[in-house]
């Protein structure tokens, strides 16, 4: 692993930058501390409900990997509400209360398929869309709460054979709407303006790998990200907002998971998922400062365990704004960094290998 003037936090993964505050999880516990002192004694926020089967809580680092026992999605609000996705369902809590089920309605009734992420605005709203195999392309769902995770509502669909999930919904910068982000073959992935209001969406590009993303940056011309394909090599683009055609800068070794903005950079993480065109055993993060150049400054091989059963390797980023420059991340399924935490502030210990 290269790892350079970086600070260790101690076991956990990182969930969400809100203002001056880190959100990590333990297992299905939430805490968090203050971004000027990640080293305190964190708060805790109380542990997701979970069903009887996995009580007393998991204490293996192992097991809870191939139980994916943990936090998926993760949205906190300036007020101090906050809402958890998990595999066992969509979870709100109000400040100093404990975490309560999310009521989800659907018009038709049925099983919700649950996030791979949770994005919200300070209003109380909070969106996602649903992420599962999908192998039939039944119809998908996205669905949004106006009040701070409490309830949620059915808001838009795609029709069966449109797409296979979604991987995000993102707010947009200067606009009421979201970009929704979905996967994975053919015409499926693309990127789309969202108007909850109407329930209308704009497609501004589709039908192509490099359409497919789980996170981006949003900029007054365009969108940028990093592709997420296990069929094309994968790059760090940009997306025009007036002809909608992707403008490639760089090629990254795996697919693109996670993403982040600071002050003054853009770090996005890519993934160990072996393909045909992925075939790197390390896991990688990718800055930029402002302009089209993006580089690497952190590495970490893959464990030897099986990623299908154990999870892919990743440095994981949390959600979230940063105000400042410090940068937390966490590893995942990475040798020595699994399960671990770091920060790097990059106005000052940013180097190239």
């Amino acid at each position: 692993m290269t790892v350079q003037t970086s600070h260790s936090i101690g076991p956990g993964k990182v969930l969400h930058v809100q203002d001056d505050v880190l959100y990590f999880c333990r297992g299905l516990e939430v805490l968090s501390v203050p971004v000027c002192e990640p080293g305190c004694t964190p708060r805790s926020h109380g542990l997701l409900p979970s069903p009887r089967i996995s009580r007393p809580p998991i204490r293996s680092r192992l097991l809870g990997r191939l139980l994916r026992h943990e936090v998926r999605g993760f949205w906190a609000f300036p007020n101090g509400h906050l809402v958890a996705s998990t595999r066992y369902g969509i979870f709100f809590q109000q400040p100093d209360s404990p975490w309560l089920p999310s009521a989800i309605r659907s018009p038709l009734g049925g099983e919700v398929a649950l996030p791979l992420r949770l994005n919200g605005r300070p209003n109380g709203e909070v969106v996602f869309g649903e992420y599962f195999g999908n192998s039939e392309r039944r119809e998908v769902r996205v669905f949004a709460s106006r009040d701070f995770g409490k309830s949620f509502s059915s808001v838009f669909t795609f029709p069966a054979g449109e797409v296979r999930h979604v991987h995000n919904i993102i707010p947009q910068r200067t606009a009421p709407g979201y970009w929704l982000l979905t996967g994975d073959f053919e015409k499926e992935p693309g990127i789309g303006s969202l108007d909850l209001e109407s329930g209308a969406c704009a497609w501004l590009i589709r039908g192509s790998q490099q359409s497919r993303a789980v996170t981006v940056f949003e900029d007054p011309d365009g969108l940028v990200y990093g592709t997420d394909s296990e069929l094309e090599p994968n790059a760090v683009g940009k997306v025009a907002f007036t002809t909608g055609e992707f403008t490639k800068w760089t090629t990254i070794p795996g697919s693109c998971l996670y993403g982040h903005e600071l002050a003054n950079y853009r770090v996005v993480g890519t993934t160990v998922e072996p393909s045909k065109v992925n075939t790197s055993r390390v896991a990688e993060l990718w800055i930029c400062s402002g302009d089209s150049t993006w580089k690497p400054f952190l590495r970490g091989e893959k464990d030897s365990l099986p990623g299908r059963y154990f999870q892919y390797g990743s440095w994981v980023l949390p959600g979230g704004q940063s105000p400042s420059n410090r940068l937390f991340y966490s590893g995942k399924a990475l040798k020595e960094a699994d399960g671990q935490m770091y920060y790097q502030d990059l106005t000052s210990s940013v180097s190239y290998p």
